[in-house]
């Protein structure tokens, strides 16, 4: 709970280090499954999950805890030896695009399965300079 407090800290005084001011709401929050299950385990500490969230419980999403929604994800660098790269921050802070860029149906299939779709696909993330005060990293090991 402490560490998950200090990245909120964090973004609560973006604005005091002459940043723009993180709004209170749409923050988030990617967990390892170690720290997950130390939440689950910690005495005291109960995950609030509104009904309207019951679908995103599906994509990772493991409750709502002080404003932020967290997430659990096998992809963050680090191991609880060494320590984890923990994010947090608000949807502000990254910019997401995506185009299909071309798109052909390809016929003629070994097999003569009939057509499928073969399309270029691009997609893209960018984080404006104006934006990086919108997210904080954390190094964490989870007991």
């Amino acid at each position: 709970m402490q560490k998950i407090a200090d990245l909120r800290q964090k973004l609560d005084k973006a604005e005091s280090l002459s940043r723009n001011a993180v709004p209170d709401s749409d923050r988030w929050m990617v967990l390892p499954p170690e720290g997950y299950n130390t939440l689950v385990r910690a005495t005291g500490i109960v995950l609030h999950v509104p009904e309207v969230y019951s679908d995103l419980v599906k994509k990772g999403f493991l409750g709502m805890l002080l404003g932020f929604k967290l997430f659990m994800s096998n992809r963050l660098t680090g191991d609880n030896t060494s320590g984890y790269r923990v994010l947090a921050g608000h949807t502000n802070w990254l910019t997401f695009a995506e185009k299909l860029l071309e798109a052909d149906i390809e016929e003629d299939l070994v097999g003569n399965f009939g057509s499928a779709y073969k399309d270029l696909f691009v997609y893209g993330a960018k984080v404006a300079d104006s934006r990086r005060s919108q997210a904080a990293e954390g190094f964490f090991t989870f007991a």
